[in-house]
C-alpha cells in the first residue's frame, strides 16, 4: 500500500498505523498516550492528523493506514485541533506542580514547563515538549 505523508510517498504493509507510517519517512507526530508496544489507547488526540482524500482528522497512533491515503500533519487545522485536544486535557489539572510531580507524573510531562510555554504564547514548543 503506498499513501502520501506530508508530500512524501510512503509503502507500508496492511496494520500499518499513520504514525508508524510517518516515522518510517522521518515524519514527527506528537503523541501523549501512545506507547509503542501497549495495544493503542487512543484517548489524548495529540497525534491528530488530517487524511485529505476523506477530509477527516485521524487519530495517528490509531488509524490504519489505506493505500491512496494523502495525509497532512502540520496543517493550520490540525494544529488547532491538537491545541483544543491540548487544552481539554489541562483543563482539570493545576498545572502548578513541581517536584514530586514533574518526576513521578503518569503522563512524564513537564507541565510547568508546558505551562509556561502556553502563557508565553508558545503553542508548538509546548506541543514539541510532549
Amino acid at each position: 500500500m503506498n499513501l502520501v505523508i506530508n508530500g512524501k510517498t510512503v509503502e507500508v504493509e496492511r496494520g500499518v498505523t499513520i504514525l508508524d507510517a510517518a516515522r518510517r519517512i522521518g515524519v514527527k507526530v506528537p503523541t501523549m498516550c501512545h506507547l509503542d508496544g501497549y495495544p493503542h489507547f487512543t484517548s489524548c488526540m495529540m497525534c491528530v492528523v488530517k487524511d485529505k482524500t476523506s477530509g477527516r482528522l485521524l487519530p495517528s497512533c490509531s488509524a490504519p493506514a489505506a493505500d491512496g491515503m494523502v495525509i497532512e500533519t502540520d496543517s493550520e487545522e490540525v494544529r488547532h485541533a491538537r491545541k483544543n485536544a491540548l487544552d481539554l486535557l489541562l483543563s482539570e489539572h493545576v498545572g502548578d506542580c513541581e517536584a514530586p510531580c514533574r518526576t513521578t507524573c503518569p503522563a512524564h510531562m513537564n507541565i510547568p514547563l508546558m505551562i509556561r510555554q502556553i502563557g508565553a504564547g508558545k503553542m508548538r514548543d509546548a506541543i514539541e515538549t510532549i
